[in-house]
C-alpha cells in the first residue's frame, strides 16, 4: 500500500515536501499500546544557538550513496512505526546481540506500533530473515538522560521478543561489535566511517526501496561545531558530508562503523541529527558516540563478548582518508584556528 507522509528528518521536512512511502501491508500492525510525545531536532546554522521542535518522521538518508545487500551489512535493522494519527515512518538500528537492538532514543518517542526486521535488502519485495512487533513498553529502554530538545543522549535499546541465537546462523543476519571499555579512548578522527540504511538518495528523491551506504571521514567535533555550535558535545560523533555524499546519511538511529584497528569492524555512532537545509550540500552529520554510553548498554544487555563475526563485517573502505578529504579535513582546521585568533584579535 502507499501511504503519503511529510517526511522530517534531515532532508525533505525541511524542504516542506511530501512523497510515497511504499509500506508493505503485513508489516503494519497497530496494536501496540506505546504513546508518548516525540520530536527531532533540525539545526540551522544560520542561527546558532536556536533550532527547530518539530514533530519527526525520522528519516535520514544516503545521499550519494551506493546500493548493498543484507549479506554485507547483516547488523543493519529496518523499523517501520506507525503515530497515533495513522502515519507510518521508518527508522534503522543495529542488531548488537541476538536479542538487542541499538537505536536512537528520538526513533522511540510518539508511535502506537513499532515493527522490527531483519536481514532485509529491499524493503517493499523482501525478503525478510526475521520480523516483529514491540508490542510492550518493558521492551524500549530510552537513555534517562535524553533530552528531545536538544538531542542530548539520543540513544535507545530495544530486547526483542520470540527470536533465538540461531537467527544468527543466517548469512543475512549478524551481530556487530561495539566498542570495547579499552577502545573507548582510541581517537576516530580521521577514519572512515561507513553508514548505511534505507533513505532516500538526494533532497528530492523518494525513500530508497534498497538498503544503501556510503563511506566518508569522521572528522573532529570542533569542525563539526562550525557548523553546528553548542549543540556538539563530547557525546557526539560528526562524519563529512563533503561532495554530498552526506552523513545525514543512512536511517536515523542507524549505525555507524569504523575499522578501530585491522579487520575490527565496529559500530562507533548512532545516527543523530543532521542540517535543515539538506542532505547534499556539504554539512556534517551528527552520531552518538557509542563508547560514552557503554556501561548504560551494559546495564540492560550484561556484558557483549566480541566475536569474529560481530567485528569483521561492513566494508568501510579502509582505515585511512583519501587525498581529497585529508585536504578537507586540514582546511577545516586551518580556518578553525584562523576564526580563533580572529575572535581573540577584536
Amino acid at each position: 500500500m502507499s501511504i503519503k507522509i511529510c517526511l522530517a528528518l534531515l532532508c525533505s521536512l525541511v524542504l516542506n515536501k511530501c512523497e510515497e512511502l511504499e509500506i508493505p501491508q503485513e508489516y503494519i500492525d497497530a496494536k501496540s499500546p506505546m504513546e508518548s510525545q516525540f520530536y527531532l531536532r533540525i539545526i540551522d546554522s544560520n542561527f546558532p544557538g536556536l533550532y527547530d521542535n518539530v514533530l519527526a518522521s525520522i528519516e535520514a538518508r544516503i545521499a550519494g550513496g551506493e546500493s548493498t545487500n543484507a549479506e554485507k551489512f547483516p547488523y543493519q535493522v529496518l523499523m517501520y512505526m506507525i503515530d497515533k494519527n495513522g502515519s507510518n515512518f521508518i527508522c534503522g538500528g543495529s542488531l548488537i546481540t541476538y536479542e538487542w537492538v541499538l537505536t536512537a532514543a528520538h526513533c522511540l518517542h510518539g508511535f502506537v506500533s513499532i515493527a522490527v526486521f531483519l536481514g532485509v535488502s529491499d524493503r517493499i519485495n523482501g525478503p525478510t530473515v526475521w520480523s516483529g512487533n514491540v508490542t510492550s513498553r518493558n521492551q524500549l529502554f530510552v537513555h534517562p538522560q535524553y533530552i528531545p530538545t536538544s538531542h542530548a543522549n539520543d540513544i535507545a535499546l530495544i530486547r526483542l521478543e520470540g527470536i533465538d541465537a540461531g537467527i544468527l546462523d543466517n548469512s543475512n543476519v549478524a551481530t556487530v561489535a561495539i566498542p570495547t571499555h579499552a577502545e573507548a579512548n582510541i581517537s576516530l578522527i580521521g577514519m572512515r566511517g561507513t553508514v548505511s540504511g534505507f533513505g532516500s538518495t538526494s533532497d528530492t528523491n523518494k525513500a530508497s526501496i534498497d538498503l544503501r551506504f556510503v563511506t566518508m571521514p569522521i572528522i573532529s567535533n570542533q569542525q563539526c561545531q562550525m557548523t553546528f555550535g553548542n549543540f556538539i558535545r563530547p557525546t557526539n560523533l560528526c562524519m563529512s558530508g563533503n561532495g554530498g555524499r552526506s552523513v545525514c546519511s543512512g536511517d536515523s538511529g542507524g549505525p555507524l562503523v569504523a575499522e578501530i584497528s585491522p579487520g575490527e569492524i565496529v559500530q562507533v555512532g548512532v545516527v543523530s541529527f543532521g542540517h535543515k537545509h539538506g542532505c547534499t550540500l556539504g554539512h556534517p552529520g551528527v552520531f552518538t558516540r557509542i563508547s560514552n554510553y557503554l556501561k548504560w548498554i551494559e546495564s540492560h544487555t550484561g556484558k557483549i563478548q566480541r566475536t569474529p563475526s560481530s567485528s569483521t563485517i561492513g566494508p568501510v573502505g579502509g582505515s585511512h582518508l583519501d587525498g581529497n578529504s585529508a585536504v578537507h579535513i586540514v582546511i577545516g582546521k586551518i580556518f578553525l584556528l584562523l576564526t580563533i585568533v580572529t575572535h581573540f584579535m577584536l
